[in-house]
């Protein structure tokens, strides 16, 4: 499928396709697979037309674990675990985290006042309220379960004003609410940042140039100077510092952090979520 975007229309022109950009934008840039022996990360990446290579899928020598018989491959399916979704706007900290920052706890409990003085106590008997208490726990990447379910209660809440009084909603509702409030008490605090997949410039993978120099990173198109943390974090030397640059190369790898190949960003991050 993508593939076939990509040779329909060529990159450059592909931006200017209306009906294709939206398609585009809901396709995912990231996938976990397996496949026989293979174990590892995909992404999307147009390496028929920048490097003339017309395999469909490549895998690296580090994604093989083992070889298995090459006649089996074709009862073999290719398995999608995972992939990768848009990023949220908040991650959560956790005590490994707030290890490594050395953050004092005047700032610290700073940040858990911000997003506590956002519930107020009467959110079980004010919608607006409610749909804010909501509205902030939605908004985090790393509690799915947690994140979904508010979306859901949120659109219902949308649907009809009149479920409020629910007793089951209002149940779910209060039980959500004061998990996040016991959670931020165990230093689970939101603070602005996602958890992503992470791959490094896929430029290199063909060739002997690249489009990422050291120091920097790519994610977004974003800009400016960012903390990189893995999770589980086993020691504050994994967490980096990474310069995030804007780069039209990459501009439809969506919600995956690129990294240079020079540096030791990677190495830190490997063997973990980041």
């Amino acid at each position: 499928y993508i593939y076939f975007l990509y040779n329909y229309t060529g990159l450059d022109n592909m931006r200017n396709e209306g009906k294709l950009m939206r398609i585009w934008s809901k396709v995912p840039s990231a996938y976990q697979v397996r496949y026989a022996g293979v174990k590892g990360l995909l992404v999307a990446y147009p390496h028929d037309e920048i490097h003339g290579v017309t395999e469909e899928i490549v895998f690296t020598d580090s994604m093989w674990k083992y070889s298995p018989n090459t006649e089996e491959y074709k009862y073999i399916p290719l398995e999608i675990a995972a992939w990768s979704k848009p990023a949220k706007e908040e991650a959560y900290l956790n005590y490994q985290f707030i290890q490594a920052l050395d953050i004092a706890p005047d700032d610290l409990i700073g940040l858990a006042k911000d997003k506590l003085n956002q519930i107020k106590s009467d959110y079980l008997t004010d919608i607006n309220k409610a749909k804010k208490a909501l509205g902030l726990i939605s908004r985090i990447g790393d509690d799915e379960e947690d994140s979904t379910f508010a979306t859901k209660l949120s659109k219902v809440l949308e649907a009809s004003e009149n479920m409020f009084t629910d007793k089951k909603v209002q149940m779910s509702i209060k039980s959500l609410v004061s998990k996040f409030i016991l959670d931020m008490a165990k230093g689970r605090i939101p603070v602005s940042g996602s958890f992503v997949y992470i791959f490094s410039d896929p430029s290199y993978l063909f060739e002997n140039k690249t489009v990422l120099n050291t120091g920097e990173a790519y994610w977004n198109n974003n800009t400016g100077v960012y903390a990189g943390f893995r999770s589980p974090l086993i020691h504050c030397s994994e967490v980096c510092k990474m310069n995030m640059v804007a780069k039209d190369e990459f501009w439809y790898i969506k919600d995956v952090l690129i990294l240079n190949v020079y540096d030791d960003m990677l190495p830190r991050a490997s063997g973990a979520d980041c």
